[in-house]
């Protein structure tokens, strides 16, 4: 696993060199709408509309890499530091040269107490930028969190307790140092060792499951998970009992979609691997979304679509692409946009997604006629808004709101003759 990580920091940092020898100037990223719109809402503290909005974005800008770095720190701020790793690899796998997403991988590495990969990372920037002092703070502060885990370590090796000999009790609490210390194969080891002196103990499981799971030992977490539902799940754990298994279900999913697609890109004839592979990304895109997790889910609503984009399942995930955005549109008060991305989606042939776009535009038409209906009509302009948008949806075929607009401004204003007119002609 170190070896990886620094694998992962010396080609990140000799990119990047290359980038700088080359001459070539890492330029700013445009000032984007939808990058703007994130902007604010993580300024403002909306992480979950952040999360939806970038999304959304990075579906159809999937190399954009300061997309990447704003959900990275939209992660950080909700205490994701692994999912927010993700976002600020994947930012300088797409611009090595990005100075916030190389800060915010340290950061998380700090974090994470992978302090060696941190260390590499930075040292390997500050030589292609010797005179950056935020880098050499970061360095500085990775080497000092990095001797203080090693004592740490020390100390809890000289009083682990004796193999065998302590209770539950004291192996439950080596376990939780352990874990803390980001040692969780020794947390694994500390907590068998405590389940064995109390079997069936469902907070014990629980914690053995957990970091089996992070130990990346998920077929161990899976079974311990089943030894507790034997053994009766209290309800004060519940919940945390779903959100594991959630977590391990998404871990299945994703591991079983890598392997189908390694069998298609070895034979790309293999239509079980297909037809399977389109159920799988399906269920991951509902688990991530379920999970709140908007950038996964839309890189797996892109590699679904890259499998069949004039099929079915490329269809379909467009459609799920358009309802997440006529939400998003329907939240920010863009009733305009919310029809044009949803009308397509309501009169396709998709059957949920068909039924929910058609709700989506029953509510937005009745939140537009309100609108509408509050404003003065005594105003010129008002009462000219108002027509032209009846006019526009008689057009467009939307004669129930048409309807119900042209009837409320008749109550209001009986004489109005080209609402009169238009009601006609819906009627």
């Amino acid at each position: 696993m170190r070896e990886r990580g620094w694998s992962w920091a010396l080609a990140l940092a000799l990119a990047l060199w290359a980038c700088l020898d080359a001459g070539v100037a890492v330029a700013a990223p445009p000032e984007d709408g939808g990058l703007a719109e994130a902007r604010r809402l993580l300024a403002e503290g909306r992480f979950l509309e952040a999360r939806r909005a970038l999304g959304v974005y990075l579906f159809e800008h999937p190399q954009e890499a300061e997309a990447h770095y704003l959900l990275g720190r939209v992660w950080e701020a909700e205490g994701q530091p692994e999912r927010a790793l993700e976002r600020f690899r994947k930012a300088l796998g797409e611009d090595p040269g990005h100075r916030g997403a190389l800060e915010g991988a340290a950061r998380m590495l700090v974090r994470l107490k992978r302090y060696p990969e941190a260390e590499a990372l930075l040292e390997s920037a500050l030589e292609v930028s010797p005179g950056e002092r935020g880098l050499a703070a970061l360095l500085d502060q990775a080497r000092r969190e990095h001797r203080l885990h090693l004592e740490a370590v020390r100390r809890a090796m000289d009083g682990r307790v004796r193999r065998g000999r302590g209770d539950a009790r004291t192996h439950f609490l080596e376990g939780r140092r352990w874990a803390e210390l980001g040692r969780y194969d020794e947390a694994v080891a500390e907590l068998k060792l405590a389940v064995a002196r109390a079997p069936g103990k469902p907070a014990l499981l629980l914690e053995l499951a957990q970091y089996q799971a992070r130990a990346g030992q998920p077929e161990e977490a899976r079974r311990t998970l089943e030894q507790l539902r034997g053994s009766g799940v209290p309800a004060q754990l519940q919940v945390r009992v779903r959100l594991l298994e959630r977590d391990l279900r998404r871990a299945h999913l994703e591991a079983e979609a890598s392997r189908l697609e390694e069998r298609r890109r070895a034979d790309p004839t293999d239509a079980l691997a297909r037809q399977r592979l389109e159920e799988v990304l399906l269920e991951l895109a509902r688990e991530l979304r379920r999970a709140g997790d908007d950038g996964g889910w839309a890189e797996t609503l892109r590699r679904l679509y890259r499998l069949d984009p004039q099929g079915p399942a490329g269809r379909r995930a467009l459609e799920e692409l358009d309802l997440s955005r006529g939400r998003e549109l329907l939240t920010a008060g863009e009733p305009a946009q919310v029809a044009a991305v949803l009308r397509p989606v309501a009169e396709g042939e998709g059957g949920e997604a068909r039924q929910e776009a058609a709700r989506l535009l029953v509510q937005e038409e009745a939140a537009e006629v309100a609108r509408l209906l509050g404003a003065d009509l005594s105003d010129p302009e008002a009462r000219r808004e108002v027509l032209a948008r009846a006019k526009a949806w008689l057009f467009q075929g939307r004669l129930e709101a048409a309807r119900r607009l042209l009837e409320g401004v008749l109550d209001r204003e009986p004489d109005l003759a080209p609402a009169r007119y238009m009601l006609g002609l819906v009627w």
